[in-house]
């Protein structure tokens, strides 16, 4: 939501005197009441609605959280490799935390009957899953292209594709040293992933992810169709692609006019997940928690309605029939990854773009998580909130010898001011390790991305990019709408 409280910031020293000399003292009071006034719920302890009780309750929470904040800080996070800081969440009731995160919905009855989706390779066989996202995705975007096209000709451009799709990779694995699509430090130069919001008091991290997931396909393959359109169009021009120095120039050309419209098509492919909540009812439970990959198989039958025309109000309401009969955008397919294969899961993601994953937030150290890369023991695997994987990399572990870390960039949906600008660092695995391990909190177990994501009409993409910027308030709650903590203590 706009107007998400900033990061909150506090004396140092006025934590470790709370931590330390526990709750009974004036700096734990003192940092409480300064707590509630950036967050907006000073008032509220006030209310007659809100008795001593559970106002002391609620400051014995909030030093306890404290204490946990500091000790990690002060004495393992040199060890574990990221820190902690109180926030939004550190004064809230475990049902309140609860009700922010979305338990799932349960795949194993199958899936909707109009779902068309693709096993993107098994556990054995991670590679055939690359190249399979990677041939559904280019056939779906661009097979209306085909018409009157010799075979030769297809198979020149389906080479140059997948030179366009898998660019500039820097290593033996097929992998960039350093990949974020929410940034420029992507193949394209351009990123595709819009500014984290904030979910409020709304279990809709799903819809979030489903949307942020199905933007990014949109913006990718508008890119991908241009550029499949400039080589088309320069071959029937006469330009031959048997020689070399053509061929190169002619690469070029597509490239450059493939960025150009994913730079004027992003600020345009803005969906609304407030659609998901109230339209996908079937299996998916609105603020209660889904699935993206059931929201997928929805967005492939029915499309997504811009935000522009039906926003963001952070609760479940009757289906807009009127706004949701006039999608923008649509896809043609999901992929499911192998579950466990990150490596895999990272070549998919160099190739086409972000990958929505589940993530178990069992461990209440992550809701606290300031920077660094999240990692622990201590989560399950039972997976009950949605990321966007928009990225990955690795950095120097800080332990004296040469080794790395190997991480992902995930974008939550917890607002700007949650941990680096709204997104989490977590550790990696390198490798694609199937059945016999397990993958931080769970993120490998259910990967899954959008395939043939496109507009809907070609019209409104043109009309779009003339006159819109990067400017997305219509997915956000503003400072008069319910604001999510205000909203929980409204509800206890």
């Amino acid at each position: 939501m706009s107007g998400t409280a900033s990061p909150f910031q506090y004396n140092p020293d006025l934590l470790a005197a709370c931590a330390l000399d526990g709750a009974a003292t004036n700096a734990c009071e003192k940092l409480f009441n300064l707590h509630a006034q950036h967050f907006g719920y000073a008032h509220l302890m006030r209310d007659e609605n809100h008795p001593p009780s559970s106002v002391a309750s609620r400051f014995d929470v909030f030093c306890g959280n404290a204490r946990q904040v500091y000790r990690h800080n002060y004495l393992q996070s040199d060890v574990s490799g990221y820190s902690l800081t109180l926030n939004q969440f550190s004064h809230l009731f475990e049902d309140e935390k609860e009700a922010l995160l979305s338990p799932g919905v349960d795949t194993t009855f199958g899936f909707p009957d109009n779902s068309i989706r693709v096993n993107l390779g098994d556990l054995s066989d991670s590679e055939n899953s690359f190249e399979k996202s990677f041939d559904w995705n280019w056939r779906e975007a661009s097979q209306s292209k085909w018409s009157g096209i010799s075979h030769e000709t297809k198979k020149f451009l389906h080479g140059a594709q997948k030179k366009y799709q898998k660019y500039d990779t820097t290593n033996s694995d097929g992998l960039y040293d350093f990949l974020n699509w929410a940034s420029d430090e992507n193949p394209d130069g351009t990123r595709i992933v819009h500014t984290p919001v904030d979910q409020g008091s709304c279990g809709s991290c799903w819809a979030i992810v489903t949307t942020g997931a199905v933007e990014a396909s949109v913006v990718r393959n508008a890119g991908f169709v241009a550029f499949t359109k400039t080589i088309l169009q320069l071959i029937k021009d006469g330009v031959d692609y048997t020689n070399k120095t053509e061929v190169t120039s002619m690469l070029h050309q597509a490239k450059s006019e493939a960025m150009s419209v994913e730079e004027r098509a992003f600020p345009a492919a803005s969906l609304s997940f407030q659609e998901l909540l109230d339209c996908d009812t079937k299996y998916d439970q609105g603020c209660v928690g889904g699935n993206p990959m059931i929201a997928f198989s929805f967005v492939s039958k029915y499309g997504l309605a811009s935000s522009f025309s039906y926003p963001y109000v952070g609760y479940q309401q009757q289906c807009q029939m009127d706004k949701a009969d006039n999608p923008i955008a649509t896809m043609q397919s999901f992929g499911i990854l192998p579950s466990y294969h990150e490596k895999n899961m990272a070549k998919v993601m160099g190739a086409l773009g972000p990958i929505a994953v589940g993530l178990s937030v069992t461990d209440p150290s992550f809701m606290h998580y300031e920077s660094g890369i999240y990692n622990s023991s201590v989560c399950t695997e039972e997976l009950n909130h949605a990321l966007l994987l928009v990225g990955y990399g690795e950095e120097p572990l800080n332990d004296g010898t040469n080794g790395t870390q190997k991480y992902w960039i995930a974008r939550n949906s917890w607002g700007e001011g949650w941990g680096e600008g709204g997104y989490v660092r977590l550790a990696r695995s390198g490798t694609d390790i199937g059945r016999t391990g397990s993958s931080v909190c769970g993120i490998g177990i259910d990967p899954s991305i959008p395939l043939g994501a496109s507009f809907i009409s070609d019209d409104y993409l043109n009309n779009q990019m003339s006159s819109m910027s990067e400017n997305v308030p219509t997915n956000s709650l503003t400072q008069s709408d319910c604001v999510g903590l205000q909203c929980l203590f409204d509800r206890v």
